[in-house]
């Protein structure tokens, strides 16, 4: 299958097609399936807060299981925790970070409405702000990981999760995912939006500091 690929850095994942399932695996960089919805990593170049690929995921019909193995930092933790995927598994090897606080920069890929909707107001904004590193046992009490296997086991029980969902009914897994996300999807695109402007509005006063 031909994809696109879209680098955050080096804990990401692959998607890999099972029917209506998405495996996601293990890899060097995230690769977006052409199928995407909306998804050109070409547009918008002033997407900085990542728009584009985060409707394209909110979009894409298929179900998809990730399973995360080692370092997941901002636009990577995001992408594995921040309601992309519909099942979750991290290994013991993995841990996620948000250090927007630490490199002075806001939240973006629609974290900044969806971790307090996930885990709470109070640990949304410790999350983001004081950019502690969260282990997958942290990630799984809060909510974000549905399991935590030792690496050996990861690929397995991430296949063992589709496999059991390729057996329902697919029509079914399908609507049943638009019907959740569609809550959050008339909001979701707005907040992008909004991420966009403060991502801007920080990377100006960025460039005025740098003039001074």
């Amino acid at each position: 299958m031909k994809e696109s690929a879209c680098c955050f850095g080096p804990a990401m994942v692959e998607l890999s097609a099972l029917g209506p399932i998405s495996v996601v695996r293990p890899s060097r960089c995230l690769s977006i399936p052409p199928q995407l919805p909306g998804f050109d990593p070409g547009a918008k170049s002033g997407d900085v807060a990542l728009k584009c690929l985060t409707l394209a995921f909110w979009d894409f019909p298929k179900l998809s299981v990730v399973a995360v193995n080692g370092l997941a930092i901002g636009g990577a933790a995001n992408v594995a925790l921040a309601n992309y995927h519909d099942i979750v598994v991290a290994s013991t090897d993995a841990y996620f970070k948000y250090p927007f606080s630490d490199i002075g920069l806001t939240p973006e890929l629609g974290s900044s409405y969806m971790l307090p909707r996930m885990v709470g107001m109070a640990r949304a904004k410790a999350l983001l702000m004081l950019g502690d590193k969260l282990t997958a046992h942290e990630a799984k009490d809060m909510g974000l990981v549905l399991e935590v296997t030792t690496p050996d086991q990861l690929l397995p029980r991430a296949r063992h999760y589709a496999e059991v969902l390729a057996s329902k009914h697919e029509d079914a897994l399908i609507l049943s995912k638009k019907l959740i996300n569609s809550h959050l999807r008339e909001k979701i695109e707005a907040v992008l939006d909004v991420e966009n402007a403060f991502f801007h509005k920080v990377m100006s006063n960025f460039t005025k500091a740098s003039k001074l």
